[in-house]
């Protein structure tokens, strides 16, 4: 019994000096996680601990309601002054769902009141107002979708390549294999490549990544169009999304998360705080899904003959976008 009384003893002595070795050993190896991780996320973003305590108390203060962001994709393909949107997106953050809706709008909906597509909004808006030409596209938007557009962020397909560059990639599921034999050159010469896209998951970086969502001269129907073109955009867009809040992508490369915020604050022209993107970020970081993306209802509009407004639009079949507006509020 004494025996029995002492072993016990001894166990749980050696129990108790393991359990606290463990206890270091851990303490140890998440002081030098975070010292390795503090280094080189701040060396990357160039910022030092007191910007990152201020960024932190005023990231702490915002109090996010559900608020829409215009997500602008602009087409300088030509000669970097046309100014035309490619990508029009409208982004619903649903703060009781921890959420973002994404609405993709058909770049050629036909806008009665200034009688021009809407992918050109934003060049007539930079001609009112240079030094935020989204207010014309805000307003405009509001009418078709009728929802209120509280921040911008414009970017050109170029940035959409970089920031692949920096996340060194994404994994992109091609669905069906296509071919595109009048892909732009961008020599400035006018001229065209062959593209092939073969079917499967696979890897791609910036610029194949560009040229993935930028094609949409197949013979194939089912690639050729400019909704085709869309469906890939949104991949893309999927896919930096995805990588981006992964937590182990989050916890395992502090360099590029570094990286990431020097080109958001240097690249991206946006009216969107910082305080507000991350505050809106952490919110996503728990969500099981936090990103979904709505095909625009094409069910709901018409392309009129060529000979009415002199180009291919699309415009609402009831002549209003009262009808579009009721399907957005059942929606999302």
């Amino acid at each position: 019994m004494r025996y029995t009384v002492f072993m016990a003893k001894r166990f749980l002595k050696f129990s108790k000096y393991f359990f606290l070795l463990i206890f270091i050993f851990v303490l140890i190896a998440l002081t030098g996680y975070f010292f390795w991780f503090w280094r080189n996320f701040s060396r990357a973003s160039q910022h030092n601990y007191s910007y990152f305590r201020q960024l932190a108390r005023q990231t702490y203060q915002v109090r996010l309601p559900s608020f829409n962001i215009l997500l602008l994709g602009l087409d300088t393909r030509s000669s970097g002054k046309t100014l035309l949107t490619d990508t029009i997106i409208v982004a619903s953050y649903l703060s009781n769902q921890n959420k973002i809706v994404l609405l993709s709008l058909p770049r050629d909906l036909w806008l009665f009141s200034l009688k021009t597509k809407i992918n050109a909004l934003y060049f007539y808006g930079q001609k009112e107002n240079q030094s935020n030409g989204t207010d014309l596209m805000k307003k405009e938007i509001r009418q078709i979708t009728g929802k209120e557009i509280k921040y911008s962020v414009l970017f050109d397909f170029n940035t959409i390549a970089e920031i692949i560059d920096i996340l060194e990639g994404v994994e992109i599921e091609v669905v069906k294999s296509f071919d595109d034999d009048f892909f732009p050159n961008d020599d400035g010469n006018g001229g065209v490549i062959h593209l092939h896209f073969e079917k499967g998951r696979q890897k791609m970086d910036g610029q194949r990544a560009l040229q993935y969502i930028r094609s949409r001269k197949s013979a194939d129907l089912s690639e050729g169009t400019d909704q085709a073109r869309v469906i890939r955009q949104q991949k893309v867009i999927m896919a930096l999304f995805e990588k981006i809040s992964s937590p182990q992508f989050f916890l395992l490369n502090p360099e590029t998360l570094g990286k990431l915020l020097v080109y958001w604050q240097n690249n991206i022209k946006t009216d969107l705080p910082l305080p507000i993107l991350l505050k809106m970020a952490m919110g996503l970081f728990g969500s099981r899904q936090p990103w979904l993306f709505v095909d625009f209802p094409l069910e709901l509009l018409v392309n009129p003959s060529i000979n009415k407004y002199g180009l291919w639009v699309w415009e609402p079949r009831s002549g209003d976008w009262n009808e579009i507006r009721n399907w957005i509020v059942q929606n999302i």
